[in-house]
């Protein structure tokens, strides 16, 4: 059993996170963090992997090199978390689209609407998540 929130309060601690959703099947033997990514840091990185910082802010997201060096980092976040293996998303998905109130991926609490969020992403996260 993966306990989401927990692993979500690590991610958090990324300097690349703005908003963390993590995922997990019952049949996969990892969860997927879909990732809300903070711009700044992201084009920040973007730079520092050698990624074509002049493409757009999707495409950065979707940045072999980006994805690897976020997921590096939120690996490194959740063992400081103390968390087990299992807990510690084993890919990451970067959506450049931000969770919103208005998107109906927010409550007005600001807390996740995991299923609107998994419905917005679901071609992506089936993509990633093999």
């Amino acid at each position: 059993y993966v306990a989401l929130s927990k692993v979500e309060a690590a991610l958090k601690n990324s300097p690349y996170v703005a908003l963390p959703f993590v995922y997990a099947k019952p049949t996969m033997s990892y969860a997927l963090a879909v990732i809300n990514p903070a711009p700044e840091a992201v084009r920040k990185l973007a730079g520092e992997v050698g990624a074509d910082a002049s493409a757009g802010f999707a495409k950065l997201c979707e940045d072999e090199a980006v994805v690897a060096a976020v997921l590096a980092d939120v690996r490194a976040r959740c063992k400081a978390a103390g968390l087990a293996s299992f807990e510690t998303p084993g890919k990451v998905l970067i959506v450049a689209e931000e969770f919103t109130i208005e998107n109906g991926q927010l409550t007005t609490t600001m807390k996740l609407r995991r299923r609107e969020i998994y419905k917005a992403h679901e071609a992506a996260i089936d993509r990633v998540y093999v």
